[in-house]
């Protein structure tokens, strides 16, 4: 027995099917067969692999498996579930092996003490010499890949940090990462049904080979603040700028101080368009990683992800799934660093930040903390 997981179900039906069946597809049918409403794959002579999802832990407890295989480990925290099938490998009479493939990420720091440290990720303890072994692959070593493929990822990638990681699957120094605490699980969501929308804007940052950027904002009664909707385009014509901002509900739109042009271009169409509050990078990282902090309402300390009393908190700011360049530039944007790994108030040379600028000039108009300084007041008394 046997078990198999991807970190979905519709992942198991669209990646891992389709590649077993590239493998022995010749004898489904006269050795083994799929049986989807079991999830499972079950051989003539017996054999059974399971087929389980890596972010639902509780349906891989219990198992007894002579072996089990992880697939995409770092997509969402897929850890509980690694530490479960491990104890199930207990299954009498076979050799027991668990492997895992994956391209390391720095959001799972857990992958990297497993593998490239050798230590428990809890605990810190060092795990047996030679049981947690890495066999790395490097994208370009692929040797069935189309001419061209691998010189095409590098010239889209947009760092050479992205390149160490994703084609040549190197554990990278996380230090310059922009917002660590920002996660899919925790900051995205759809839309809530009926809410009740104290605000609306809309950011815009222009670009001319660089993508143009529409992000519309909510502010809701509770003091949340939602993503709503996205339009991002490259090569952005006047036309498609404002048929878009057209398409979305009448509100203020927040552009980019330095593009007066394109502000007075907006307004000629009737858009309620204004220069944002600043262009300040300091202020506009201030305002989106704040937000993005999770906040013990209990106590209104910030909590880490994870860490204790995060169960209690919530961020200031969700984001709608349909704002895909908006949560892809979150979880890429990351400092520049100048000589002597000294960080610098810029990002990482090549880095998209289109849809980030648009959120934070709406940060801006909504955020009380982007433009308003509390006042200060100091009592004089004289004594004798």
């Amino acid at each position: 027995r046997g078990c198999l997981t991807s970190p979905t179900y519709t992942q198991l039906r669209d990646n891992l099917m389709p590649a077993f069946r590239g493998l022995f597809g010749e004898t489904e049918g006269s050795l083994w067969e799929f049986r989807r409403a079991d999830m499972e794959i079950r051989f003539r002579n017996g054999s059974l692999i399971l087929l389980r999802p890596a972010t639902e832990p509780d349906k891989s407890r219990g198992l007894d498996l002579g072996f089990f295989g992880m697939d995409e480990i770092a997509i969402e925290d897929q850890l509980e579930t690694f530490i479960i099938l491990q104890a199930c490998l207990r299954q009498e009479g076979f050799v027991h092996q668990g492997w895992v493939t994956t391209t390391p990420h720095w959001r799972r720091p857990w992958i990297r003490k497993i593998w490239a440290e050798g230590r428990n990720p809890v605990t810190g303890r060092k795990l047996p010499v030679g049981e947690y072994v890495i066999y790395p692959a490097a994208t370009e070593r692929n040797t069935h890949l189309p001419e061209g493929y691998v010189e095409s990822l590098r010239a889209s990638a947009p760092s050479e940090r992205y390149v160490r990681q994703e084609l040549y699957g190197e554990f990278i120094d996380i230090e310059g990462v922009a917002f660590p605490q920002f996660t899919e699980r925790t900051h995205v969501r759809s839309v809530p049904e009926g809410m009740k929308v104290k605000k609306r804007v809309i950011g815009v940052d222009f670009g001319a080979v660089r993508p143009t950027a529409v992000e519309e904002v909510c502010l809701l009664e509770n003091g949340e603040i939602q993503g709503a909707s996205e339009f991002y385009q490259r090569g952005c014509s006047e036309r498609q700028l404002v048929e878009a901002i057209a398409d979305k509900p009448r509100c203020k739109v927040l552009c980019d101080p330095s593009g007066k042009e394109l502000i007075e271009m907006l307004r000629r169409y009737g858009i309620n368009a204004h220069a944002a509050r600043s262009n300040n990078f300091a202020l506009r990282y201030r305002l989106v990683a704040s937000r993005l902090n999770l906040l013990n309402r209990g106590t209104g300390k910030v909590s880490e992800p994870g860490g204790p009393g995060s169960e209690f908190a919530k961020p200031g700011l969700f984001l709608s799934p349909h704002q895909v360049n908006l949560i892809s530039e979150l979880q890429n944007l990351a400092f520049a660093s100048a000589r002597g790994d000294v960080l610098k108030d810029s990002w990482e040379q090549g880095l998209d930040d289109h849809a980030y600028d648009a959120l934070a000039y709406c940060l801006m108009e909504l955020d009380p903390s982007g433009f308003k300084v509390s006042p200060i007041s100091i009592k004089r008394s004289l004594s004798y």
